[in-house]
């Protein structure tokens, strides 16, 4: 094999590498669950009525979701109670989940994840702003998947990622999934084609 080859390829496989290097696996919703909580989410703040717990407190699984709401595979809906599926526009008000992770290196951490949610949702890093629903999103969040880039406000150590979830019409929740980042996974399938392409030229060659 040419050795001017074998050097691209190396430099793809590296790039490739070098894109999921600090990348954060952030748990999905639904993931650890014990006793209908879901042990990787609390909840620090809610203003609902909904949630009955003691505040800080596990988020609850939703086993009884509201019939709009999409889903996210892999994931469950969590909320501030496990029934969110009643009619009526009278819950208004805020809940705030938290969870936390650990970051080696700042300068080199990322985040990557899709969310739905009912209704709105203001994500925090470390009490820094990082990511707020359009006025839009308002509307169709339980129904349209965001995708969530965070490549800023990381700190070394234990950090803090905190979702606040408005809700003006009744059903509460927020749904989360872990995702690959793109740009690493397009990285590596150009890897693996171009890695494809010169098997197949070398056995032509033969």
């Amino acid at each position: 094999m040419n050795k001017l080859r074998i050097l691209g390829l190396a430099g793809i496989l590296s790039i490739a590498g070098a894109a999921s290097a600090g990348t954060i696996s952030l748990p999905s919703t639904g993931e650890n669950v014990s006793g209908g909580l879901d042990q990787n989410y609390i909840i620090t703040n809610d203003t609902t009525g909904l949630y009955t717990g003691a505040v800080p407190g596990d988020a609850v699984i939703v086993t009884n979701p509201a019939p709009q709401w999409a889903t996210l595979q892999g994931a469950m809906w969590i909320g501030p109670a496990a029934d969110e599926n009643f009619p009526g526009f009278t819950n208004e008000g805020s809940t705030t989940y938290q969870t936390k992770f650990s970051v080696g290196d700042p300068a080199t951490a990322s985040l990557d994840f899709w969310l739905l949610v009912d209704n709105a949702v203001t994500i925090y890093l470390n009490g820094k702003q990082v990511y707020q629903d359009s006025s839009s999103g308002l509307y169709r969040g339980f129904k349209t998947p965001a995708y969530v880039p965070i490549t800023s406000n990381f700190i070394s150590g234990m950090n803090t990622l905190q979702f606040v979830v408005i809700t003006a019409y009744g059903p509460t929740g927020l749904d989360i999934a872990n995702t690959p980042e793109p740009a690493t996974m397009t990285l590596a399938g150009v890897a693996l084609a171009a890695l494809g392409l010169l098997r197949f030229r070398k056995r032509r060659a033969c």
